[in-house]
């Protein structure tokens, strides 16, 4: 690790404040994309159940 001194500080400091800002808007694009396919499973799994009680889906 880099020796901080006052020279370095700022830019030690912004580094950092940058690496944590990429690793939370990585967690968040995750979450993102997960509640995005669930949104998207769960309309596939309503318009299945809606051809299954209309007798359009094949029988399982």
């Amino acid at each position: 690790m880099e020796q901080i001194t006052l020279e370095n500080y700022d830019r030690v400091t912004i580094e950092n404040h940058a690496a944590e800002l990429r690793a939370q808007a990585m967690k968040d694009g995750i979450r993102w994309i997960g509640s995005t396919l669930r949104s998207l499973l769960a309309g596939v799994h309503v318009q299945l159940n809606r051809r299954r009680m209309q007798g359009e889906g094949s029988p399982t």
